[in-house]
């Protein structure tokens, strides 16, 4: 009898262990249980009193969190704000919300908004805002989205526009200063080209006198004496003396021809452009072409010193010759054009005592075309 008794007291006992047990294990895996049955009759506690802060007792069955509330470690007797830092997450972020039911990480939800597992007070630069539902949060989580550019991508992308830029900046300046400088050098590469060929002719001279040589030709042509070429001045006017000296006399029949002949500037560019349609109409083999190519050479360098001021010229070695010439092919080209020829202001200078005739005239092929 006495051993009957005490079995059923161990198994009495055993069941009991085993209940407590079940219990417990309900506890852990369930929500809080705040109806009378789990309260224990005759307890004398209100059901509502079990549940935390932010929590209430549903249907006097269990412990839920009020709307706007949530319990980050899975006991509604700890429910805390959706947006609500929490201590136990400060390690992650002082703005972490959410860091896991164990508190280990990483941060799920942040005050603001969370990217790359970082609270941030707003989105970076190339991506947006966006309110996504994850599974490791049972509530709205604001994040961004997109692929952020970095402050130093950025920064590298505004040194390469400068340097494109920049680069861009400079050759076009540099287009644009050789487009200048080609355009400028052909308007005057005519005046140039004659402005070194009379200063190679006249060198260096005084107020006084000026030789001129019977090579002059030669020299204007960048050859020597045997190349046997002639300037249709030289054609036009034979010197049989080495030096002939311009004195004062001569200088002022240079300006006063010069001057005469200034007015007739439009009609010798005139000349010059025929000149050189019929050059471009004879073939190559034809043995007038070097006559043209010395008529027009010997109008170029006239129309240059009539284009500039009288103070500004300089009297070449064969100038007065060259002005003497130009007057009597005018005087045949107006003649050709039934046009009044012009008159001499004076006559050719005649040579000092003693010495012989210095011109007599020739023919030109080129001339006889006006």
């Amino acid at each position: 009898m006495t051993r009957k008794k005490r079995s059923t007291v161990d198994t009495r006992a055993l069941l009991i262990c085993l209940t407590v047990l079940v219990l417990q294990v309900n506890g852990q895996s369930s929500p809080e249980r705040c109806d009378q049955h789990t309260l224990g009759s005759g307890s004398g506690l209100d059901p509502a009193t079990i549940c935390g802060q932010n929590s209430m007792c549903q249907n006097n069955a269990e412990c839920l969190c009020n709307t706007g509330y949530f319990s980050p470690s899975g006991s509604e007797t700890d429910c805390r704000g959706t947006n609500e830092p929490d201590p136990r997450c400060s390690r992650f972020s002082q703005d972490c919300v959410y860091c896991g039911a164990n508190f280990q990480g990483p941060c799920y939800k942040c005050t603001a908004v969370i990217y790359d597992g970082q609270c941030l007070q707003r989105c970076p630069e190339g991506t947006q805002f966006a309110v996504e539902q994850t599974d490791n949060f049972n509530s709205p989580v604001s994040t961004c989205i997109g692929t952020a550019t970095t402050q130093a991508l950025q920064d590298w992308a505004i040194i390469v526009i400068i340097v494109l830029g920049s680069a861009i900046l400079i050759v076009i300046a540099i287009l644009i200063a050789a487009l200048a400088c080609r355009c400028l050098r052909r308007s005057n590469v005519g005046e140039l080209n004659i402005a070194e060929r009379e200063e190679r002719e006249a060198g260096k001279y005084d107020e006084e006198e000026i030789p001129i040589r019977n090579d002059s030709a030669e020299e204007l042509d960048g050859g020597t004496a045997s190349d046997n070429r002639k300037s249709a001045v030289d054609e036009h006017f034979e010197i049989d003396d080495d030096t002939y000296y311009v004195n004062e006399e001569e200088r002022e029949e240079f300006f006063e021809r010069l001057g005469v002949l200034r007015e007739q500037s439009v009609v010798f560019l005139r000349m010059l452009n025929d000149m050189r349609k019929r050059l471009k109409e004879l073939p190559q083999t034809s043995p007038a072409v070097p006559q043209y190519k010395n008529v027009m050479r010997d109008l170029t360098r006239l129309l240059y010193m009539l284009n500039k001021k009288p103070e500004k010229v300089r009297i070449p070695p064969d100038g007065l010759r060259l002005l003497i010439w130009s007057e009597q092919i005018l005087n045949k080209y107006l003649l050709a054009q039934g046009k009044q020829p012009i008159s001499s202001p004076t006559q050719a200078p005649s040579p000092p005592s003693g010495s012989p005739q210095r011109f007599s005239s020739i023919g030109s092929t080129a001339e006889t075309d006006f």
